[in-house]
């Protein structure tokens, strides 16, 4: 749209050529041919160019929308809808020229397209100008637009021109026909430099590019490059006073525009599709990765083979997904926490312009980290906890074995040597004419022999010795035996466990038979122990069920217990329907004698 769209006659076609005679099918295919031929005069219409210019400021707002939408640069909607208006202003210009003296100014803004072609070119796909290359060639394009819209403005008069009969510019300063056929070249040569600086910015960006970056920028540069030469060739033209270039140099032009902002929009789309790669990497971050799975998505979230992700690892610094030491990449975006460089995501110098999805994978990769910290760290906490519970019942068996060894050791053998004495006393107190003394040393007999057996049933509660002498399949048979609920008692696997395992699996049964005479009334129950590690107990009953292991239920000390020594406990209880308590406790086999 540098000039008016060329036009002429469509070409006429003579009826009474001798070519047109002969068989049917040669006549439709001239036929054919007329319609395409005039199809294509039509193209070349004012009509057509006014058509083909409406779809170019249509395809300059519908990119607007799309940067609106798709999340770029907060500018660059707008730059978009400036780009829309100002080309639509000079196809208005065109017919506005023998009405109106405001052509001149509409012919001086409507250039500011140009810039927007330029901004979206250099900052493609974000619409974000981040290289020098860049900045310098939107600068010189914005230098040259104004100086077309003071030269415009104040130094074209039409009516300075008798023969144009055109209206005032009622902003011009001075009125002088040669001056205005000066400036009348001036647009070409505008576009002829803003070409220059396009394409050298082109190249160097092409030359200093990387794989990935001419992937994504391909399309677009070989829009930017058949736009650039038509305009440098147009510039040319006219500044040497040519003929006057084909029409079709003229749509190239036109087309190319249409073509960038079509081109600037599905690179949005296209980010949008990455922006989407990126929610499933945060999706599936949320179950834990490894390191490995965390470079493929990040590599298939930015679209950038060489991407990966390098970790803080102290001292050594960065180490990738295997743990080698890696130096630190020339582009890469740091992943922090509380002020802290965690992590890196190296990448491909091109994908810098995605910043906001770099952006948001750091935060994702951010979170994981802080996660998995705090998952270690809880872990840790837990671990501590469960040491030292079982330090605890450590400690409680071994003081219980002590107490039970200082009570057979001490108070037993003292009682069982005070009953001696006193049965000898007895003896002697019989032969005696003291019948009131014989009595009195009997029943001092019986009590100390009661107290030696209640004193032996107290350090069996403490710590059994048949578990220590005989095994847990002995110390279990002693206990059904003691139960008033007929119980029988299976152990099944080789070795022998832990004391720690077995003290637990010994007293958790205890308290399970006892809650069975008490409390289930039930006829029979059964003690079931599968030995390995972890050892598997069971205790079933027949009676009423109902029973739970929650807090204030009659199996909270049963679970507690196991749960001290890291083992699992499950009840299953349903009224009516007996008791199945089922417990894993973690045990080290010691190997059978």
């Amino acid at each position: 749209m540098l000039y008016a769209h060329p036009s002429g006659p469509p070409a006429r076609v003579d009826r009474n050529d001798p070519s047109r005679r002969g068989c049917r099918s040669r006549r439709g295919a001239q036929l054919l041919a007329q319609a395409v031929s005039s199809v294509g005069v039509d193209l070349f219409s004012n009509l057509g160019g006014y058509i083909i210019d409406a779809m170019v400021g249509i395809g300059f707002a519908l990119a607007a929308i799309a940067a609106r939408r798709w999340g770029a640069s907060k500018s660059m909607p707008w730059l978009l809808v400036f780009a829309a208006l100002t080309w639509t202003f000079g196809t208005m210009s065109d017919g506005l020229g023998r009405e109106s003296g405001w052509w001149v100014p509409l012919a001086g803004f409507q250039m500011g397209y140009v810039v927007v072609v330029v901004v979206t070119v250099v900052g493609y796909p974000t619409g974000r100008v981040t290289s020098w290359p860049g900045r310098i060639a939107v600068a010189a394009a914005a230098f040259l637009y104004l100086s077309n819209i003071v030269v415009h403005l104040f130094f074209v008069d039409p009516a300075a021109d008798r023969a144009c009969l055109c209206a005032e510019n009622p902003l011009a300063l001075v009125s002088d026909v040669d001056l205005n056929y000066r400036v009348a070249w001036w647009p070409a040569q505008w576009h002829g430099l803003v070409a220059i600086v396009l394409l050298v910015t082109v190249a160097v960006r092409w030359i200093r590019g990387t794989q990935p970056w001419k992937s994504i920028n391909l399309l677009m540069t070989v829009a930017v490059l058949g736009l650039a030469i038509a305009w440098l060739y147009l510039a040319i033209t006219e500044f040497i006073g040519g003929s006057r270039p084909s029409p079709v140099l003229f749509y190239l032009v036109t087309l190319s525009h249409l073509a960038i902002a079509v081109i600037y929009a599905a690179g949005l789309f296209q980010l949008t599709q990455t922006r989407a790669r990126v929610a499933d990497v945060m999706i599936a971050a949320r179950d834990g990765i490894d390191r490995t799975t965390w470079d493929r998505l990040t590599r298939q979230a930015l679209d950038d083979r060489s991407a990966q992700v390098l970790w803080r690892s102290g001292s050594r610094g960065l180490v990738d997904a295997d743990g080698a030491v890696t130096p630190r990449p020339a582009s890469a975006f740091a992943v922090t926490s509380d002020r802290e460089e965690v992590a890196l995501i190296a990448h491909d110098p091109a994908t810098a312009a995605k910043r906001d999805l770099l952006a948001s994978l750091a935060e994702s990769i951010r979170l994981t980290s802080e996660n998995d910290r705090l998952a270690g760290e809880l872990e840790r906490s837990l671990a501590q906890v469960r040491e030292s519970r079982q330090r605890l019942v450590g400690a409680a068996d071994d003081t219980r074995r002590r107490i039970e060894r200082d009570l057979h050791d001490g108070a037993q053998q003292l009682l069982l040597t005070a009953a001696l004495s006193v049965e000898n006393a007895s003896r002697r107190a019989a032969s005696s004419d003291d019948p009131e003394l014989a009595r009195m040393l009997a029943t001092a007999t019986e009590q100390l022999v009661l107290a030696r057996r209640e004193l032996r049933e107290l350090a069996r509660g403490i710590t059994p010795a048949v578990l220590n002498h005989g095994g847990l399949d002995a110390a279990l048979e002693e206990l059904a035996l003691r139960c008033p609920v007929p119980t029988s008692v299976t152990v099944v696997g080789d070795g022998r466990p832990s004391e720690l395992a077995e003290t637990t699996v010994y007293f958790s049964v205890a308290e399970g038979l006892t809650n069975i005479a008490k409390h289930s009334g039930a006829t029979s129950a059964s003690v079931e122990v599968q030995l390995g590690h972890p050892l598997h107990l069971t205790i079933t009953d027949d009676g009423i069920g109902g029973a739970t292991a929650a807090a204030g239920g009659g199996l909270a000390g049963l679970a507690d217990r196991i749960e001290a020594v890291g083992g699992e406990l499950t009840v299953w209880s349903p009224v009516g329907r007996g008791t199945i308590i089922r417990a894993s406790v973690p045990s080290l086999e010691h190997e059978p004698a």
